[in-house]
């Protein structure tokens, strides 16, 4: 029963392999400085992304987002790494002082 379990955890978590997130920025940013994913180690149920913009009045700010990964809870969150980051600058101006995943 394990194995079942398991196996359909996986093949979910595993859909998600060469997937490109998006990542939705301030209205206000100017740039993007630098951006860090963790995987938490494989062993984790938990990941993050860390994106440091800069905005356009010359301050820098650090975003973080994170999300829960099945394949984390059974050792494996590696597997499920994206093989892209998209990131994009809101145009609406609804998205202020954090930033929206798309995981």
């Amino acid at each position: 029963m394990r194995k079942l379990l398991l196996g359909l955890f996986l093949l979910g978590s595993l859909t998600t392999l060469a997937n490109t997130v998006d990542v939705i920025l301030p209205y206000d940013t100017a740039r993007v400085i630098s951006s860090d994913y963790s995987t938490g180690g494989g062993e984790k149920t938990i990941v993050y992304l860390e994106v440091l913009v800069e905005l356009k009045d010359g301050t820098y700010e650090m975003y973080t987002s994170s999300d829960v990964s099945v394949a984390g809870f059974f050792g494996m969150s590696r597997w499920t790494i994206p093989d892209r980051f998209r990131y994009i600058k809101d145009k609406t101006g609804n998205v202020r002082n954090r930033i929206v995943v798309k995981w």
